[in-house]
């Protein structure tokens, strides 16, 4: 009988150092998503480039004498060409701020505009030096507050060039639903949510209620997040997320195909959703048509991503489900090791960590 004990307890160490080596990646935060308001005048280009203040790794007590640095890091954060010509900066500067529940610097310069210039290109030089997957939201606006153009740019993608007369910038829909896109398939608490419910459900119908559920759930938060008439803490949506995945890989192992899962989904979506709006939060996206493109952008490619990997996993499961040892062996075990990671990210992304 001992023999017995010692050897699941020796079966379920591979499980636990998984589980410990996941945990860790999937409790850091995210690689970083910065802000740039550039403001077209008819003698300066203004600039502020907004970055939160661990991104630079800066504390509030440390920002004085990081201040020096700091303004030599604004003089080489934007280069501006006007009419392909590259224009002198004539001042730079940096400040700290308060963004909802998170810390920021703000990095301010100004360039020289000659007269008439007609095209404008901005070069975005520190996107390369910041952590992987760093993305800045790029808004430029003229002096009286015309949209000129919006984009998300990183490390490959670090440039915008636009003419220098009022538009409307219909095309940053397709960099937020790229962004919406990026963020389901980095963003691995959340599949792992999703993977926990579908190993559990028992067939097409109970999988098609769960992710619609979720959906709904997810989509109604984040509008009430992006429109600012619903603000939770970082703190405390990202260990419930933790939480999330926790509870589904336990509730797996105690109940086989647990009745009305599509609520307990659609309950647990909410959270999610606030998970969701963190990326867009502080990026200043300003009137309700800028607000609206981006969440319509990023919502939809956040279905996009998420209905793509559930169509991809589906057919997997029903061909896996006609095995016996499925039921008694594989979903069982991918349950115990969701649930050990969901363990983990929580015990790390708690406030006591």
């Amino acid at each position: 009988m001992n023999a017995n004990k010692y050897r699941a307890i020796g079966q379920l160490v591979p499980l636990w150092i998984a589980s410990l080596l996941l945990a860790v990646p999937l409790a850091a935060h995210d690689p970083g998503l910065s802000a740039a308001e550039v403001r077209v005048l008819p003698q300066a280009v203004e600039a502020a480039v907004t970055f939160h203040s661990a991104d630079l790794g800066i504390e509030e007590q440390d920002f004085e004498t990081a201040r020096p640095r700091l303004r030599e890091l604004a003089s080489e954060a934007l280069v501006v060409m006007l009419d392909g010509l590259p224009v002198e900066t004539l001042a730079a500067d940096a400040t700290w701020k308060e963004i909802d529940d998170a810390s920021a610097v703000e990095l301010r310069m100004v360039f020289e505009r000659p007269p008439e210039s007609e095209r404008l290109e901005l070069i975005s030089a520190l996107l390369g030096e910041l952590p992987r997957g760093h993305r800045q939201y790029m808004r430029v606006r003229t002096e009286s507050g015309d949209p000129l153009g919006e984009v998300i740019l990183d490390a490959e993608n670090h440039s915008f060039t636009i003419a220098i007369e009022p538009s409307e910038p219909a095309a940053a829909l397709g960099s937020f639903f790229k962004l919406g896109v990026e963020h389901i398939l980095t963003g691995y608490d959340h599949l792992l949510f999703l993977a926990a419910l579908l190993i559990a459900a028992p067939g097409f119908g109970s999988a098609a209620k769960i992710v619609t559920s979720f959906t709904a759930a997810h989509s109604l938060t984040l509008a009430l997040a992006a429109f600012d008439l619903v603000h939770v803490p970082a703190a405390i949506v990202e260990p419930l997320i933790a939480a999330s995945v926790l509870w589904v890989g336990v509730e797996n192992l105690l109940r086989k195909n647990p009745p009305g899962r599509w609520k307990l989904t659609f309950g647990l979506g909410l959270i999610h959703g606030l998970g969701f709006a963190g990326v867009l939060r502080g990026l200043d996206i300003g009137d309700a048509n800028g607000a609206l493109r981006a969440l319509l952008g990023f919502n939809l490619g956040v279905e996009a991503g998420q209905l793509a990997l559930v169509a991809a996993a589906l057919p997997l499961l029903a061909a896996w489900r006609h095995s016996p040892r499925f039921s008694m062996v594989y979903a069982p075990a991918a349950s115990l090791l969701i649930a050990l990671v969901g363990a983990g990210m929580f015990f790390l992304r708690a406030p006591w960590a």
